[in-house]
């Protein structure tokens, strides 16, 4: 399980991110401590499409910061509630052309 902990080093390391386009952190143990991280990294990260949170314990509040930085980058359409929901769709993600494939 990846804690508050590991989202930090995580969300650090995904700053430089040139190729992942999808990241996946359903069923985790992250809190909004490793969630304010992921947001942070949210705002720098330009090839990130979607990331999903499905069962962690992040606020509403972060999870909306999170997909507002997504959504400033034309990066996702999701809402927060979709966000929560639809966690393993890709649907709606949309190809950011900064990213190499």
């Amino acid at each position: 399980n990846i804690e508050d902990r590991e989202a930090i080093w995580l969300a650090k390391a995904l700053e430089k991110n040139e190729q992942l386009r999808f990241l996946y952190l359903d069923g985790n143990m992250i809190r909004d401590l490793g969630g304010s991280q992921i947001a942070k990294m949210s705002e720098i990260n330009e090839c990130l499409e979607i990331i999903t949170f499905k069962g962690n314990r992040i606020s509403e509040e972060t999870l909306e910061r999170i997909k507002e930085n997504l959504k400033k980058r034309g990066r996702t359409k999701k809402t927060t509630s979709e966000m929560k929901k639809e966690a393993n769709s890709t649907e709606e993600g949309m190809l950011n052309s900064n990213c190499h494939q």
